[in-house]
């Protein structure tokens, strides 16, 4: 979008750290699929776990029987799903007082009901109706609603949705909603998507794959129905890893990325189950096969090696995976250690690691 500053999704907790910190609110824009909500989540679980506090998903499931200062909420509003009663609450009469008023809206944050910290995320905003974001405006300029709510001081406001650009049904927001925002537009982002695969514990093998073919990372064509997304290559991860049936996990991946995207994935893995074992890796570091380098099958099956190796490897096998990894190129090993970090940190807290790194002074985790 025009003069908004674009940041990878992997880089976006950092900003939304700063945001919090300030108390101001973020709005972030971005293509279906790119991982804009995923991410959001990911982060407050992580601020929840950073800060000793219980995370909890407010409406998918009970709140925990604790102290409200011990809880942090997230709270998940569909905006396009809203009317303009969800967010203002509803009317009633105050005889006495002769006037209407308003009960609280239940979806809103309340520290009993919710916790004393958290975060309201808009999500699909642009999507909701006018007398919605209406409705919102108030919460997002002063915090309040009307004089019978307010936002709890430890909760902070993220919105966010997609550009008309992308083909989604988009309402207009006036400048002044958006003028109570900053305003960052989400990239697709490869080695992020990756990391986050190695982190949900998903198959390496997608994201493999999609380091040798990053084109298909996302790629929306105009009027496209199915699509190869993160949001959906992350589901393929998960049909890679629960469905034996080799039609059935073939068209289960087309349901989410596409044929085209689907019948590439399977050519791949089948070639993948040709290659070298772990075991082999494990066993005889310094002799077993490493692929050739000059084609582009040969690419693709390094980066096929350096994902199943990062999925597999633990305490025990990491001096020999770092030794075999040495044979290969140079811009493929800093991807194992970073994916090796994202599924558990204490793995790279290994003197194999530490050696790698002493040799490889440019790369920092």
């Amino acid at each position: 979008m025009e003069n908004m500053i674009e940041m990878p999704v992997s880089k976006l907790p950092s900003l939304l750290n700063v945001y919090r910190n300030t108390g101001e609110n973020l709005f972030i824009w971005g293509p279906s699929g790119i991982g804009k909500s995923e991410v959001v989540r990911d982060w407050a679980e992580d601020v929840a776990a950073a800060d000793g506090l219980t995370f909890f998903d407010v409406g998918g499931e009970d709140m925990p029987d604790e102290n409200p200062a011990s809880i942090y909420g997230f709270i998940d509003l569909r905006a396009v799903l809203l009317d303009a009663l969800d967010v203002k609450g509803g009317p009633y009469m105050d005889v006495e007082q002769d006037m209407t008023r308003f009960l609280k809206a239940s979806i809103l944050p309340q520290i009993e009901r919710h916790g004393a910290q958290g975060l309201l995320f808009l999500d699909e905003l642009p999507q909701a109706f006018p007398s919605v974001t209406n409705g919102l405006s108030q919460l997002v300029y002063d915090r309040r609603i009307g004089d019978n709510y307010r936002l709890p001081p430890g909760w902070q406001i993220v919105a966010a949705g997609n550009r008309k650009a992308d083909g989604a049904a988009t309402q207009k927001l006036g400048s002044h909603m958006l003028n109570r925002f900053g305003h960052v537009e989400a990239k697709e982002d490869l080695d992020g998507f990756c990391s986050h695969l190695a982190k949900k514990n998903r198959s390496a093998l997608v994201g493999a794959f999609l380091r040798s073919r990053p084109e298909l990372l996302h790629d929306m064509p105009r009027n496209g129905t199915v699509f190869p997304t993160p949001r959906g290559w992350f589901r393929v991860a998960e049909f890679l890893e629960n469905v034996d049936d080799k039609e059935l996990r073939f068209n289960l991946c087309g349901t989410h990325v596409g044929m085209a995207g689907a019948s590439e994935l399977m050519s791949f893995c089948d070639m993948v189950s040709q290659l070298v074992t772990f075991e082999e890796i494990v066993r005889t570091p310094r002799v077993a096969a490493v692929p050739s380098m000059g084609s582009p099958q040969g690419v693709a099956a390094s980066w096929a090696i350096v994902g199943m190796m990062s999925r597999r490897v633990d305490h025990d096998t990491m001096g020999n995976c770092i030794e075999y990894l040495r044979r290969m190129p140079e811009d493929m090993q800093p991807m194992f250690i970073l994916d090796v970090r994202a599924r558990d940190e204490s793995l790279t807290e290994n003197s194999a690691v530490s050696a790698w790194r002493r040799d490889n002074p440019d790369f920092s985790l």
